[in-house]
């Protein structure tokens, strides 16, 4: 089976399709826009075929012979210029695909209620994905194809930003969350090469929009002790109250900051100096003992790591979830060899897919 990836040459594409050269029966087609773009699958080992997948002329040969087609791919740009050339994106994609190949349209799990405090309103990020989910699905009716929408959470890997965070914060225990036991919303790019193998094989459940998280959903232990055991280390934790450890400072606490910043400018310190001289020498002292005090408690303040939570991603609630049928457990997954992340696939720098 043929599974055409779309944008392989992205932080998550790139790591899926690497796995997915690993499984016994998976021939993968990665596709990238550019060769510059290609060079780190091309020099994993991996055949890369180069075009603009929404260029009419180019698409259908971008994506022959695929039985399973996963679109990665995001346009940059500003909000209505990156809303358009995805939606052209996905439009070739339904127009190109050969007959009976399944497509799979990659959205995020951002566009529910995440319920970290970020607020009710969308980023244009979020409503892109939502408008291109919709296109998607109008699509699949009209033309009559097979869609599945895969929502993904944060996308853990080798290759992934996120895991080099949770990896800092094991170096420097304890680990400051909000609630250890909280499910997280972490998809391992194990669990997406996993869920498009089970659509290629024909034992996924039926087409339609389903939240790629871990099967089933890991709470933010499991995650952290899974990373933990990779690099022989324990866990311990600090569970923090994320609104009390990361709320603004209050009234009086901002107006002393203010102050201080005035008292700290050239000319107002000079002039306070100036008072200060005038003043008893015991108001003097007082004042120089206070101001030294300060001085060395923020001083010493500034040895200890803030007691804020690094992790963003585990201040979301637990989203609930529908999981895509017939995917396997992912703890099983990260067990086998093939789930196995490695930099080589095969000969370097092979011939570019025709």
């Amino acid at each position: 089976m043929r599974i055409a990836v779309i944008g392989a040459n992205g932080q998550v594409g790139a790591e899926v399709s690497l796995l997915l050269a690993r499984q016994a029966g998976v021939e993968v087609r990665a596709v990238s826009r550019t060769r510059n773009g290609s060079a780190f699958l091309r020099y994993a080992g991996l055949s890369v075929a180069h075009g603009e997948i929404s260029d009419p002329a180019r698409a259908p040969a971008l994506l022959k012979e695929a039985d399973v087609i996963a679109n990665f791919a995001l346009a940059i740009g500003t909000p209505a210029a990156s809303l358009a050339n995805n939606a052209k994106i996905v439009t070739r994609i339904f127009e190109c695909a050969p007959p009976g190949a399944t497509i799979v349209f990659f959205s995020t799990l951002a566009v529910n209620n995440r319920g970290d405090g970020a607020g009710g309103m969308r980023s244009p990020y979020e409503k892109s994905k939502l408008k291109t989910e919709k296109l998607a699905l109008d699509l699949a009716a009209k033309m009559n194809r097979k869609l599945y929408i895969l929502r993904l959470g944060h996308v853990a890997g080798e290759l992934q930003n996120i895991v080099s965070i949770w990896r800092d914060e094991l170096k420097s225990q304890p680990i400051r969350i909000p609630d250890p036991d909280r499910d997280s919303n972490v998809t391992y790019t194990a669990a997406i090469a996993e869920a498009l193998v089970a659509i290629a094989e024909g034992r996924a459940g039926p087409p339609g929009r389903y939240d790629l998280v871990n099967t089933p959903q890991w709470t933010w232990r499991q995650i952290y002790e899974h990373e933990a055991a990779k690099m022989g280390l324990p866990v311990s934790f600090k569970t923090l109250n994320p609104i009390a450890d990361n709320a603004r400072p209050g009234v009086l606490a901002r107006l002393k900051g203010l102050a201080r910043a005035i008292a700290g400018q050239p000319r107002v310190r000079q002039m306070l100096e100036r008072v200060l001289a005038l003043l008893p020498v015991e108001f003097n002292e007082r004042a120089k003992a206070t101001y030294s005090v300060g001085r060395m408690r923020a001083e010493i303040a500034d040895l200890s790591p803030p007691a804020t939570v690094r992790n963003s991603a585990a201040l979301w609630i637990g989203l609930p979830v529908r999981l895509l049928d017939g995917a396997r457990p992912t703890v099983e997954l990260l067990q086998l060899p093939e789930f196995q992340f490695t930099d080589q696939v095969g000969p370097r720098w092979p011939a570019d897919a025709s």
